[in-house]
């Protein structure tokens, strides 16, 4: 649903289901739902401008990565932060 408000650019109802899912998943200690949300707060944060933000949450997604071992999930989570830092002339 969260990608689907991305995808359309209605960034802001996006940003409001991902203020609920994140604690949701945060008490239930769901690792990949976490990178996801936050991979996806990062996004939504690319797409508005805000690049610090984007910043966080991508660090966060690369944080709960770890756990999983994912390789692919870390890719993702690097190219992020790499976006972010193109996109801030970094």
């Amino acid at each position: 649903l969260i990608e689907a408000y991305l995808e359309n650019n209605q960034l802001e109802i996006a940003l409001e289901y991902l203020k609920v899912g994140i604690p949701d998943a945060k008490s239930v200690n769901n690792q990949e739902l976490l990178y996801n949300l936050y991979k996806l707060k990062a996004e939504a944060y690319i797409q508005i401008g805000k690049f610090q933000e984007a910043e966080s949450a991508a660090k966060e997604a690369l944080l709960n990565v770890k756990s999983l071992k994912n390789n692919q999930f870390t890719l993702e989570a690097n190219y992020l932060l790499a976006l972010i830092n193109k996109k801030q002339k970094n």
